[in-house]
């Protein structure tokens, strides 16, 4: 699985989560500040 996160100004994230062909499998909205390794474990 891999993930891409797109982080605004206001700490707000887009996680896109692909499988292997790199296509989205999944997209979470993510409105509270976390850090990343919260996100990928």
């Amino acid at each position: 699985m891999y993930l891409w996160v797109i982080t605004g100004q206001n700490e707000n994230s887009i996680i896109f989560e692909a499988d292997q062909t790199d296509r989205v499998v999944a997209i979470t909205v993510n409105t509270v500040p976390s850090s990343l390794y919260e996100v990928c474990a």
